[in-house]
């Protein structure tokens, strides 16, 4: 799917950094005389790792997950609409300025996280809206760069920041949506997931030890990290390497990584941090780093200055036991970004490319919510196809739930929608 480069969102295709540069593009220069271009090649490992290739089916899947893998296409496929939100309402609660994150809950209440106006919207199982949390500011029922929502197994939702702070709320009988904790974290979150008990990992560069996925402590600060980070020693390619995705998938419990300037996807324990897999895009070109020393012996990084480059945005696990990811692949000349979705199997880290028709998804449990820009920011909820009668999809594969990326459900909504605004 095709869309206009536009401001970044909280799990953007195209970072910002990136959009920017993309204005001025003017064609590759290619590094200069001395200097060094990144990803290098011990970051971007091929011995062992695994491929995610561009043909149309995995290479390397056992028969029955071969079939679980086509099955899984063809529920993401096959989705369908259930409701709609979003319009060119002036100052309506639909009017949306940037959807950054989208989350349903088990009685159908949707959250929709807007990035411009740093509030996250809620509407009921029928779409109608029931109000708002947060605002611009620095009050504690405000945020500054949320760019992240969870709702936890206990009913909370967990607001994820760009800053040193993520923010809880809990739902009163009465009072809607009121402030439980505030978190104090040591780190600038990038990505926030859950599993189904509820522990809650985050990524964001580390710097005293260059790590990226982190296990936050109940009540604020990192209980662990692991992960390691991009390998230089320069703490700015570090940090800007580092930028990515995660994914929680449960049963047994993991955590994904997925790098955006590079196309490395690696998932590990979340118990002990040990890696299980790694996996390589297949054709991923991503935007080329130059570091070099100026002529007064001062080191720099900087970007190139491509026409065409590929930025990975998103790493979702799905019901099926399978991830979702998502990249972007821009184009300069007419300042565009081509949502590029692959299917990976969680079990191995092989998958395969399902095309560019579809716009960029959060899944949640029995669907997801799929985000458009054009001609102005909205989401339609997809359910996934009934699955009985189709034994390749109602299969439990080895006790894989979907992972707490997204542990919620559409089947209410979709449930309200079917009976229509009187119940009926």
């Amino acid at each position: 799917m095709r869309v206009q480069a536009t401001r970044a969102a909280g799990r953007p295709l195209v970072p910002v950094a990136i959009a920017a540069l993309a204005a001025g593009a003017c064609g590759g220069s290619g590094a200069r005389a001395n200097e060094t271009t990144h990803p290098t090649s011990e970051n971007v490992p091929v011995q062992g790792a695994v491929a995610i290739t561009q043909d149309s089916i995995p290479r390397g899947l056992t028969r029955e997950s071969g079939a679980q893998w086509a099955a899984a296409r063809r529920m993401l496929m096959e989705a369908r609409t259930v409701m709609s939100l979003g319009g060119d309402n002036d100052g309506g609660a639909e009017m949306f300025a940037a959807i950054a994150d989208v989350e349903v809950g088990p009685d159908g209440e949707v959250f929709v996280l807007d990035d411009q106006y740093q509030e996250v919207r809620v509407f009921d199982a029928g779409g109608g809206f029931v109000g708002k949390i947060g605002g611009v500011g620095d009050g504690p029922l405000e945020f500054r760069y949320a760019n992240g929502l969870v709702l936890l197994p206990d009913g909370r939702l967990f607001v994820s920041s760009r800053g040193p702070q993520a923010k809880v709320f809990v739902k009163l009988d009465g009072d809607g949506w009121v402030l439980d904790e505030i978190l104090e974290l040591p780190i600038g979150v990038r990505g926030v997931c859950a599993t189904g008990a509820g522990r809650v990992f985050v990524t964001g560069y580390k710097r005293d030890d260059n790590t990226l996925v982190h296990e936050l402590a109940p009540h604020g600060g990192i209980a662990r990290s692991f992960a390691p980070g991009y390998r230089s020693d320069h703490w700015l390619l570090q940090m800007q390497m580092g930028e990515g995705s995660v994914g929680c998938v449960n049963g047994p419990d993991r955590v994904v990584f997925a790098h955006s300037a590079f196309a490395l996807v690696r998932a590990f324990d979340a118990d002990t941090g040990t890696k299980l897999w790694s996996a390589n895009i297949e054709a991923f070109d991503p935007l080329p780093v130059y570091e070099g020393v100026d002529g007064k012996g001062r080191r720099y990084v900087r970007r190139g200055r491509e026409r065409e480059w590929d930025v990975l945005g998103a790493v979702h696990p799905l019901s099926s036991g399978h991830l979702l990811l998502q990249s972007g692949h821009a184009d300069a000349a007419g300042r565009a970004t081509t949502v590029r979705t692959y299917l990976v199997d969680v079990e191995t880290g092989r998958g395969a490319f399902l095309g560019d028709a579809l716009p960029r998804l959060v899944p949640v449990r029995d669907g997801y919510a799929a985000l458009f820009e054009d001609p102005y920011p909205r989401l339609e909820l997809r359910a996934f196809p009934v699955l009985e009668g189709r034994p390749e999809l109602s299969r439990p594969r080895r006790d894989i739930p979907g992972g707490k990326r997204r542990a919620t459900s559409v089947a209410v909504a979709a449930a309200d929608h079917e009976r229509g605004p009187n119940g009926e």
